[in-house]
């Protein structure tokens, strides 16, 4: 299993080398961090903003 750094890193790489995946993470957040990583977030979990 990847560490919390280690996804974020790779989240940020993918969102600043891949236009359409930029787009979905501003669009629908969770769903994509749900389909990229396979984890599963709480609806309840409010969408930050770095």
């Amino acid at each position: 299993m990847r560490s919390e750094s280690e996804v974020r890193a790779y989240i940020a790489m993918r969102a600043a080398e891949d236009d359409d995946f930029r787009a979905q993470l501003v669009a629908d957040p969770r769903a994509t961090l749900e389909a990229e990583t396979g984890l599963r977030f709480p609806a309840s979990l409010p969408a930050a903003r770095a």
